[in-house]
């Protein structure tokens, strides 16, 4: 059987770069939107399935050093930082996951785990972190652990042995060409081209194979290397390529990991600022 041509399902473009992609238990995509000239984040959230804008263009006083911290049930928890350029986080801000409205936010805070309806937090003090148990819609303290960290690992624990809908992501093709595997020789088939350079990523997805991988596409003046990145999804049973579209051009850095597959679903952002959806379902394939 040939295969037929799949296209993006939506696409959603943000009005600066998009920093990172964090999808929800509830079917949605929360995303930060970052203008690196004017250093300003903004956050956005659309629909999984339509790409349907909930909302976007959420900012804080914070206007850089603030990110995604985690999602939990319909709050979105964002972080801030201990000082600019150091990667210690500090600083709790609460998002309605619905409607963009901010909730709460707790300074003097860091994020540890979210579980039913409470965030655990540390501040510090002088006798070391204490673990504040706050209500996870209002910021209110609940109950303070002290220095009692046994109870952030119980947490963990409880959340880590729960059944969850991970994100696939891509590995090397060197991970699985053993020789045995199918899906290493249609993508080694395909990845022909000499002006491939680095990783070849691969995400087998039982009757589609993803595929992304740079090539060079010249040097320059200053001797830096200007490649373009590509992905592609090929079909397992014809080895028919049903999408190849360029995600980048003129990228002097490899990016690993630039996709990922949920739910049947193959999420990429296209030229840094625009959120792109592909179904990988066969009755769906136009």
């Amino acid at each position: 059987m040939k295969g037929k041509e799949i296209r993006p399902t939506w696409r959603y473009h943000a009005s600066g770069i998009i920093w990172r992609v964090v999808p929800t238990g509830s079917g949605k995509l929360v995303g930060e939107d970052r203008d690196v000239d004017r250093k300003q984040a903004t956050f956005f959230c659309v629909s999984q399935t339509s790409g349907e804008v909930l909302w976007q263009g959420v900012e804080f006083s914070e206007r850089w050093w603030i990110g995604i911290e985690a999602i939990h049930r319909d709050v979105v928890l964002l972080h801030g930082f201990a000082k600019p350029d150091m990667p210690e986080h500090k600083g709790v801000f609460a998002v309605d996951l619905l409607t963009g409205t901010k909730l709460w936010s707790n300074d003097e805070c860091k994020f540890l785990v979210a579980e039913d309806d409470v965030v655990l937090a540390a501040k510090d003090s002088l006798e070391g972190n204490i673990i504040l148990e706050l209500e996870y819609r209002t910021g209110a303290i609940l109950r303070s652990w002290g220095n009692n960290s046994q109870v952030v690992r119980d947490a963990r624990n409880r959340i880590s042995s729960r059944p969850s809908d991970a994100m696939e992501f891509p590995v090397p093709l060197g991970r699985i060409d053993n020789g045995e595997s199918e899906a290493a020789d249609l993508v080694r088939s395909y990845c022909t081209n000499k002006s491939i350079v680095g990783l070849v990523e691969v995400l087998d997805n039982e009757d589609t194979i993803v595929v992304n991988y740079h090539e060079r596409m010249g040097q320059g003046e200053d001797t830096a290397l200007h490649l373009k990145n590509t992905i592609a999804v090929l079909e397992r049973e014809s080895g028919s390529v049903l999408l190849h579209e360029t995600i980048n051009e003129d990228v002097q850095a490899i990016a690993p990991e630039s996709f990922f597959v949920q739910h049947g679903t193959l999420f990429y952002i296209k030229n840094r600022n625009t959120l792109t959806a592909v179904s990988l379902a066969v009755s769906e394939r136009n």
